[in-house]
């Protein structure tokens, strides 16, 4: 399954820090390139020098460097403008970003679960759940727990 992976989000929350942006960069793409070539790896570039190409392969992983639009919003038009969205991982820890995927039919993952990749030997993780309801969102989307009964409201409300 083809990952498209919230570059700037992932180095982030996975504590990429070294003595330079381009360290973090390639850091990140050599921890991509270890788990699924069939990547995408998409950066906010606005500011980036203007020789620097917007895409570029490097050791299979395809980099993508977004200076007229936002990362988030290249992901979720590539999301939206292909045939078949559900064949598509969407990687980031950005709740807006991973429920606006989820509608556009892709399915995500937070970033340490995908780079954490299959647990241990001998070891079983547990899936999240797959509870879903119209337009693809999880209780969890809206900060609700997974079981809700709307027919039994919490005590003190009629």
């Amino acid at each position: 399954m083809p990952a498209l992976i919230d570059g700037h989000n992932a180095m982030h929350r996975l504590g990429i820090r070294s003595a330079s942006h381009e360290a973090d960069r390639r850091s990140l793409l050599a921890r991509v390139r270890r788990i699924e070539t069939a990547a995408v790896v998409y950066f906010d570039a606005g500011r980036a020098p203007a020789d620097l190409p917007a895409v570029l392969r490097e050791a299979g992983v395809e980099v993508r460097y977004c200076r007229t639009e936002e990362a988030d919003a290249a992901i979720l038009r590539d999301v939206g403008g292909g045939a078949h969205p559900q064949r598509l991982l969407v990687v980031t820890d950005d709740r807006e970003l991973a429920g606006k995927a989820r509608q556009r039919g892709a399915r995500t993952s937070s970033v340490r679960a995908w780079f954490e990749g299959p647990p241990p030997a001998g070891r079983a993780r547990r899936p999240p759940p797959e509870r879903t309801g119209p337009g693809g969102f999880k209780p969890a989307d809206f900060g609700l727990p997974d079981d809700v009964d709307l027919d039994d409201p919490p005590p003190g409300i009629a």
